[in-house]
């Protein structure tokens, strides 16, 4: 507790302080004992309260110039996706669990514009994308003491994997393949001191490591795409390319019976169940996740205009699972972003969110081409957006997601750093 009145104090004495707190709060989603849970709540839930009232204060004050962020067309498309998950509300059976997404967007779009007004110039940018990765690197050693010391999560069927301080091991997987490239830029592109340089490359195994064990195979597949794209850009890519499939094949090969049959298992359609060891057994079928995408695609197709209502997937995917090997347990999510997208906000709400995406993808790159200086923060994001844009597909949420939101925040931001010459 009183960790929690000095973090608050330090948030009251300068707010700012309260954006690196609320971006160290979403992570913490799991603890130990029912005491600790609490706590963490409470933490989260204070925090946000303070940050919130701090925000909405600064920007009421400002005689109306918060208005000029409402010029940016992802933005606007953004508010227009939260009111069209409104209107989708309305016919929703599960209206409880939409009305759960909507708030969390709207937070996280009022969180973005304060991070827009607050983070106005290159050095300050810098040092939320430092803090970024140096506070990811600590949950990650969290993740490492966890597999190290045997506290991993045990699922009903014997499934083992690492989810650090996270609920569940596929966004801790989301959080590394975030850090993970960024820090491969930092290695790559980033000119610094040698000891820096070892640290990065140290801090990058151990976030390999860690994806490795969360056993997330939308983030490592998505991860391995992201790296190959950051060595396509390098003067020397052909000799890094072939170094760096030679450490994979070698690395592959040094692993242990039961992770060679998990990342196997990413295209492997025939096979039901991998035997660890005598007492392990995991359910590595792709024909779920296949079962899971024909049942999405014809939930789609009795819902094309107007979706089933946001939050309602697995009410309805019950009509659905009809395809043997497509459980219930699985039917929560589609492990598709974008065709729950489609299936509960219909077209509308699927054009909106690629529309999004596109515009994204477009200024991530408009910032590789014109940025001057610090390429690796251009080819980080450009890499990052795609990567997470992948694992989203291979898995979901996309726009529900927290560090969603602060990746738009730095595709913006440095954009627009870019266009007055700042980086």
């Amino acid at each position: 507790m009183v960790l929690l009145e000095v973090l608050l104090f330090l948030t009251l004495l300068n707010p700012i302080n309260g954006i690196y707190l609320v971006i160290a709060a979403f992570p913490l989603e799991f603890t130990e004992t029912w005491f600790h849970y609490h706590v963490i709540k409470l933490y989260r839930i204070i925090i946000i309260f303070v940050f919130i009232s701090w925000g909405l204060r600064k920007l009421l004050y400002r005689d109306g110039n918060f208005l000029k962020f409402f010029k940016n067309k992802v933005l606007l498309l953004l508010i227009g996706l939260i009111i069209w998950n409104m209107v989708t509300l309305s016919y929703s059976p599960l209206w409880k669990a939409g009305l759960g997404e909507i708030i969390r967007m709207i937070f996280y779009l009022l969180f973005l514009i304060v991070l827009l007004d607050s983070f106005p110039d290159r050095g300050r940018l810098k040092k939320l994308v430092y803090f970024i990765l140096a506070y990811g690197l600590m949950i990650a050693c969290i993740g490492l003491f966890e597999k190290i010391s045997g506290r991993s999560i045990y699922y009903p069927r014997g499934y083992i994997r690492t989810a650090a301080t996270f609920f569940d091991p596929n966004m801790f997987g989301r959080y590394l393949l975030i850090l993970t490239l960024l820090s491969f830029s930092m290695i790559l592109y980033f000119r610094t001191k040698i000891q820096i340089r070892i640290l990065l490359i140290a801090g990058f195994v151990l976030l390999l490591a860690d994806i490795l064990f969360s056993s997330s195979r939308s983030a490592l597949l998505a991860g391995i795409i992201g790296i190959i794209i950051l060595l396509f850009f390098s003067s020397r890519w052909k000799l890094l390319l072939t170094i760096f499939f030679s450490v994979m094949v070698i690395g592959y090969l040094m692993l242990p019976l039961g992770y060679k049959k998990r990342i196997k298992s990413i295209f492997d359609l025939k096979v039901n169940h991998i035997r660890i060891d005598e007492y392990v057994t995991i359910n590595a079928s792709n024909r779920r996740r296949i079962a899971l995408e024909l049942g999405g695609l014809r939930m789609i197709r009795n819902h094309f205009l107007l979706g089933v209502g946001v939050g309602s997937f697995p009410y309805y995917f019950e009509d659905y699972n009809d395809i043997e090997g497509a459980p219930g347990d699985n039917a929560r999510e589609s492990h598709n972003f974008l065709m729950r997208t489609f299936a509960e906000l219909g077209i509308i709400g699927f054009l909106l969110s690629l529309v999004i995406l596109y515009l994204l993808l477009k200024k991530a790159y408009y910032i590789y081409k014109n940025s001057a200086t610090d390429k690796w923060i251009a080819l980080a994001l450009l890499t990052i957006l795609v990567g997470v844009v992948l694992q989203a597909i291979l898995y979901s949420p996309f726009f529900y997601h927290f560090f969603t939101w602060v990746l738009i925040f730095l595709i913006i931001r440095t954009g627009e750093t870019v266009k007055n010459k700042q980086i």
